[in-house]
C-alpha cells in the first residue's frame, strides 16, 4: 500500500491481512498530496532506476543507480536507504534494461524532456522485469504505469 505521489518509499507499507488493510489505506492517503493510494504486489529482486533525456523521439539514457531498502525489522516499509550510480550491472542486464527503457519511453510517447523510471530485475536465470514505474519530469504524471 503506497501513496501515488510520494518518493523514495515514503509512506510504503506491506499488509498482512485485512485487518490492517484499511487502516493502512488510510495512512497512506493521509500522507498523499492528491489523495490517491496505490496497492501493488510485493515483487522481489534487484531494484533500480534509471534518469533519461529525449529529443524529438530520440532517447538517451543518463544514469542507471542501484537503489537499496532498508533490511531487518524495517524491510516492511519499503524505505530507500542507498543509491550506488553507476549500478552493478553486467553488460547483459545493462544491455537489456537500456532495450526494455527505449521500449517504455516510445510507448508512452514521450518525446522530450526527463524521465525517471524505476525498475524491479529478477535474475532468475532468464532475467527480466516484473514491474516498471514510468515518471516523465516534462508531463510529471506518477499514474502511468506498466506492470
Amino acid at each position: 500500500m503506497k501513496p501515488s505521489d510520494r518518493s523514495a518509499g515514503r509512506g510504503v507499507v506491506k499488509v498482512f491481512d485485512k485487518e490492517n488493510l484499511k487502516k493502512r489505506f488510510y495512512e497512506a492517503k493521509d500522507l498523499s498530496y492528491n489523495k490517491i493510494v496505490l496497492a501493488e504486489e510485493v515483487l522481489k529482486g534487484r531494484q533500480f532506476s534509471v534518469e533519461t533525456i529525449s529529443s524529438h523521439g530520440k532517447h538517451q539514457i543518463v544514469a542507471i543507480t542501484e537503489e537499496y531498502l532498508r533490511e531487518g525489522e524495517f524491510a516492511d516499509d519499503f524505505l530507500e536507504t542507498q543509491q550506488l550510480i553507476p549500478a552493478r550491472v553486467n553488460h547483459f542486464e545493462k544491455q537489456l534494461i537500456e532495450s526494455e527503457i527505449i521500449k517504455v519511453l516510445n510507448a508512452f510517447k514521450i518525446n522530450f524532456g526527463a524521465s525517471h523510471i524505476e525498475v524491479k530485475f529478477e535474475t532468475d536465470g532468464g532475467g527480466g522485469f516484473r514491474k516498471m514505474q514510468i515518471i516523465s519530469h516534462r508531463n510529471r504524471n506518477p499514474h502511468r504505469r506498466l506492470a
